[in-house]
């Protein structure tokens, strides 16, 4: 029990610690030696990003071909596709020394993009019809959020400026004060969250980041 504490409370001072170091780095860039040690932290959280990026395609690969060796049904055909298309894509970014150039550049460009414009165009009707089954006048709520709504796709679409000129206007008013200033709040609302969240976790109260409840 002495030993597990040990390690949350080592674990808790080590987060303390970067936290101090690298807030005082950001908000005292003048303050004599504690900005190189804060951009070397910078620096050490790069590199540990890259080895779980390394560590998790490995999982990734593992828990595909744990399904291929199983056959599980309706499954493992997906985890043979997503090996393969993994394999290439590392072989031809490796091949063009980099995803600036080709072939790499022209297989995303060639293929992932256009797939990724047709699976938004196809989940572009089930939005469609969501839309039509909440947007349903039953309350005051509804109807305003149903009048937004048309007036939304009116100003993104090239129908709405020849109908009557004015959708454009109220389109982009709408944009820029109400939504603008509900964005806003939420943002507000979000960093304090933010900010006590972080307090917590510094003074320990958070004992869900050390494996506690």
């Amino acid at each position: 029990m002495e030993r597990v504490l040990a390690r949350k409370e080592i674990s808790l001072g080590i987060l303390l610690l970067t936290a101090l170091i690298t807030t005082a780095g950001y908000m005292t860039p003048g303050l004599g030696p504690i900005v190189p040690v804060s951009n070397t932290l910078n620096e050490w959280v790069t590199i540990l990003a890259n080895f779980a990026i390394y560590f998790g395609s490995i999982t990734l690969l593992l828990f595909h071909s744990r399904k291929i060796m199983k056959r599980e049904p309706g499954q493992w055909p997906y985890s043979v596709y997503m090996i393969a298309v993994f394999s290439i894509t590392i072989l031809l970014s490796l091949v063009s020394g980099g995803t600036t150039n080709d072939p790499y550049y022209g297989f995303y460009m060639n293929i992932y993009t256009p797939l990724d414009t047709a699976v938004y165009a196809y989940l572009g009707f089930f939005v469609c019809s969501a839309a039509y089954r909440a947007f349903r006048a039953k309350s005051v709520e509804s109807s305003i959020m149903l009048v937004v709504g048309l007036l939304m796709m009116l100003l993104n679409t090239s129908v709405g400026p020849v109908i009557w000129s004015g959708f454009p206007v109220i389109g982009n008013w709408i944009l820029d004060v109400p939504n603008f200033g509900a964005a806003r709040a939420f943002a507000i609302v979000l960093s304090c969250g933010t900010i006590i969240m972080a307090l917590r976790v510094l003074s320990g109260k958070e004992k869900a980041i050390t494996g506690g409840k």
